[in-house]
């Protein structure tokens, strides 16, 4: 079996990270966007999934 090599910037990588902390549930979704500076869209209610 061939082995094969992805590249990622340290940016990609660190976003990633957050991703699977979120969907392993160590991460609430509101705190992986506060830290990724992603807001709601006006009149989004809180508690809905950020699009």
């Amino acid at each position: 079996m061939t082995k094969e090599h992805i590249t990622m910037s340290h940016k990609e990588i660190d976003r990633l990270e957050m991703i699977q902390a979120v969907a392993n549930k160590h991460l609430r979704q509101a705190e992986a966007a506060q830290r990724r500076g992603v807001e709601r869209a006006p009149g989004q209610a809180p508690g809905s999934p950020l699009s």
